[in-house]
């Protein structure tokens, strides 16, 4: 899909096409093993995951959003000093 340049891409296929990716790296598909980055990026979801619907269980739902929305803004100033080269359109 990164190779299509698709826009809007769910949460849903990108944990599907990481853990995919996963077991295909693993050792007992023929891959070379390892796979470290993508353990620890599915367990931070997983994690972001269980501490979103216990702060929503606990207290409100206005606690998670501000969380979600801080940490994109974080985000977002971590990665504005980075730049992507796009692909030229003829090719």
């Amino acid at each position: 899909m990164r190779a299509l340049g698709v826009r809007d891409v769910s949460t849903t296929t990108v944990l599907t096409s990481l853990l995919t990716g996963l077991a295909a790296d693993s050792v007992l598909a023929g891959g070379p093993g390892g796979g470290r980055r993508r353990v620890a990026t599915v367990l931070s979801m997983l994690g972001g995951a269980a501490v979103g619907a216990l702060l929503l269980e606990q207290i409100d739902l206005s606690v998670p959003l501000f969380l979600a929305a801080a940490v994109a803004a974080g985000s977002l100033a971590l990665l504005a000093g980075f730049s992507v080269p796009r692909p030229s359109p003829g090719g």
